[in-house]
């Protein structure tokens, strides 16, 4: 950076809730379009996504198809998609 040039900006930094925001974004989005999830390495298809009011925030837990555990949003991942 050169004298009397402006600072680039700052990279914004993800807060906790919006990045909870955003898996639960994706995890609705598998579950309309059928898309596979991963949880402990076994792939799955979401049955039911159930989301309350914990504390200041959201908790959401999702049901896979086959087991009736309810699972922490946030141990479940988009499957790769072999192409």
């Amino acid at each position: 950076m050169r004298p009397g040039e402006p600072a680039p900006p700052a990279a914004a930094v993800e807060t906790p809730a919006a990045a909870a925001y955003k898996r639960d974004q994706l995890l609705l989005r598998a579950l309309h379009k059928g898309l596979e999830v991963e949880r402990a390495g076994k792939r799955a298809y979401i049955h039911t996504i159930r989301a309350q009011r914990a504390g200041g925030g959201v908790a959401t837990d999702v049901y896979l198809v086959g087991d009736a555990t309810a699972h922490d949003s946030s141990s479940i991942t988009l499957a790769d998609v072999p192409t």
